[in-house]
């Protein structure tokens, strides 16, 4: 259809742009659950639920240690604190203070201290 773009990404988020201007984005539940699990491994930080983000506490190259305050989440009036699950170091941040996110969203990402 002329009017609509369509794109995708390999974490099965669809972007659909329509020709008067609006926007919304779909999310493959599989993939949703395939990077959920990605973020046990400690490699992915997602966002644990719906809601603006309050802060980012930590900044790209910093080291990290398992229970490290990564970042605050509020979600109807309670603030969420999304902690490392392991130790490493922050490899880069995707979401800004301030923006709304979706459940498993992308906060950061760590890449794992040693064996």
């Amino acid at each position: 259809d002329p009017g609509c773009c369509f794109a995708g990404d390999a974490d099965g988020v669809f972007g659909i742009s329509l020709a008067d201007g609006g926007q919304f984005s779909l999310r493959d539940v599989a993939a949703g659950a395939a990077l959920a699990d990605a973020s046990q491994g400690g490699t992915q930080v997602l966002a644990p639920m719906h809601g603006l983000l309050v802060s980012v506490a930590v900044r790209v190259g910093e080291t990290v240690d398992e229970g490290d305050l990564l970042a605050v989440v509020e979600a109807m009036k309670m603030q969420h604190n999304v902690v490392a699950q392991r130790a490493g170091v922050v490899e880069c941040i995707a979401a800004e203070a301030g923006s709304q996110l979706a459940a498993d969203d992308l906060i950061l990402s760590i890449k794992p201290a040693g064996p």
